[in-house]
């Protein structure tokens, strides 16, 4: 069994930004395109709500890294550390089923797969789940 793994991602973002205390509010927590789309935020601060890579390295580099650099931590880098992050769990997740992909071990077949991820305050990313039905929306001029 082969792997690929597309080069590129995106995030989903929210237009309002993230406190405790707005808990409830489903624009704030669900970065779903579907979701957003409703806010009168959409699009406020990227084009549909997302970030591609390269973007959100940038972001990091100016709002998030210096301040990492001040307090003695690494810089964060998407490509090398997210990225790989993402990469070694999407490997487990094949591996732990992959009995079950294909179990007729037919020739010729192929499954596209889609992760949805979370990136947490530290920049750690989390599984949140794996989608063997994908959206293709083009909802946005990275996708």
């Amino acid at each position: 069994m082969e792997v690929f793994f597309f080069k590129e991602g995106y995030l989903r973002t929210s237009g309002i930004g993230y406190k405790l205390d707005n808990c409830q509010d489903d624009m704030v927590h669900l970065t779903n395109n579907a979701v957003q789309m409703k806010s009168g935020d959409y699009g406020r601060y990227e084009d549909g709500n997302q970030l591609d890579f390269k973007q959100f390295q940038e972001y990091l580099d100016k709002d998030f890294n210096e301040r990492e650099v001040r307090e003695g931590r690494p810089k964060i880098s998407v490509k090398h550390d997210m990225v790989e992050d993402i990469k070694y769990t999407i490997t487990k997740t094949i591996d732990s089923v992959k009995r079950k992909l294909d179990p007729a071990k037919r020739k010729g077949t192929f499954e596209i797969l889609g992760y949805d991820f979370m990136v947490d305050y530290d920049m750690s990313v989390w599984l949140i789940e794996c989608n063997t039905n994908p959206c293709f929306d083009e909802s946005s001029k990275i996708l």
